[in-house]
């Protein structure tokens, strides 16, 4: 809600950053009641920490934004792409149809900056974890894809940079981020979905090498121990 009202100001660096935290406080609060209307919390002691861990991750990404907003122009939040009709990737020799939601897009200098807002553990690039991951970043790729091909739609440049920006409430904003070396998210993320559409143009439905990465497939029951 904040950025859907105020985006273009916040970025464009209107008002303080004291003013847009108690908006965003304004607007945590107000979301919060909502949902606690509709799935209520048992005790007040789980309501203020529910509260305090919302108001908390909200002033930490407003404050995140504002640190890095120079140079920086609002493009909006929840774009969709694919929504009436599927946007058509080429893939491998086959044809992907995709439909979803951008988070965050911005002008960040001459590229456009996709952003993927998270809450939970940050996956920073660091270690077993420094390059493009299939099961971290084929998301944030497939955003990064479609931002590309809707470059002229949108009104923002082909070239593409793309970050995930984990916002738990547990301290300061970070980014897993795609800036200077956006083409090995690209090309990594290319493959993948080469992949995927070559097995599902197959029919082949091989079974993950490591079963952690199958924590929230519905499928899993069917595969069995091999």
């Amino acid at each position: 809600d904040l950025y859907r009202a105020h985006g273009a100001d916040l970025v464009a660096g209107k008002d303080s950053l004291t003013a847009w935290l108690l908006v965003a406080d304004g607007i945590a609060d107000r979301r919060l009641e909502e949902l606690l209307s509709e799935v209520p919390l048992v005790g007040e002691g789980a309501r203020r920490k529910e509260r305090k861990r919302l108001l908390e991750a909200a002033r930490a990404f407003v404050a995140y934004d504002w640190k890095g907003r120079a140079g920086r122009r609002f493009v909006g939040v929840e774009l969709p792409f694919g929504e009436r009709v599927p946007l058509v990737l080429p893939a491998g020799g086959e044809t992907l149809h995709l439909r979803g939601y951008l988070d965050r897009v911005d002008v960040e200098g001459d590229a456009a900056l996709v952003r993927d807002v998270k809450s939970g553990k940050p996956h920073l690039r660091r270690g077993e974890e420094a390059g493009p991951v299939a099961r971290i970043d084929v998301q944030i790729g497939v955003y990064a894809l479609a931002a590309r091909a809707l470059a002229a739609a949108w009104g923002t440049p082909r070239t593409v940079i793309a970050a995930y920006a984990y916002a738990s409430g547990r301290g300061e904003v970070e980014e897993r981020a795609f800036r200077g070396d956006a083409g090995t998210l690209e090309r990594a993320t290319e493959e993948w979905l080469a992949t995927s559409a070559q097995l599902l143009a197959s029919r082949a439905f091989p079974p993950a090498p490591d079963e952690d990465d199958c924590g929230y497939c519905p499928f899993r029951p069917l595969c069995g121990s091999e």
